[in-house]
């Protein structure tokens, strides 16, 4: 009976850490498609006319940085090197499209999503 329960127990472990894997990557995966969205957005609204100077700076300066050679984390190192440009992607597109007046970010949006259709 011993043998039995443990071999279950050892099974419902490996799902359950499957479920969580599964789940993790459902999880970023769901906001890479938001970045891409946002990326998407930040691209029209840099190409409307009414785009304030500071919001292209912010863009430029985070685009400085991803390209760049100097980073917190080195992009020489597997996957870590990823992880500093990613999260400064994160934390920058959301506070940008805070920053694009809204006439913009309304005109942006509707045309990130007549360029997916």
């Amino acid at each position: 009976p011993q043998a039995g329960h443990l071999q279950c127990r050892q099974r419902s472990n490996v799902q359950l850490r499957s479920w969580r894997e599964n789940t993790m990557l459902l999880r970023l995966g769901s906001r890479l498609r938001a970045a891409a969205r946002h990326l998407q957005v930040a691209w029209h609204a840099w190409c409307n006319p009414a785009m304030t100077w500071h919001g292209k700076l912010v863009l430029v300066g985070m685009a400085v940085y991803v390209l760049s050679p100097i980073d917190i984390v080195p992009d020489w190192i597997p996957l870590l090197g990823w992880v500093d440009d990613l999260v400064l992607i994160g934390i920058v597109l959301p506070l940008f499209m805070k920053l694009l007046p809204p006439d913009v970010l309304r005109q942006a949006q509707q045309a990130a999503r007549n360029s997916r259709d």
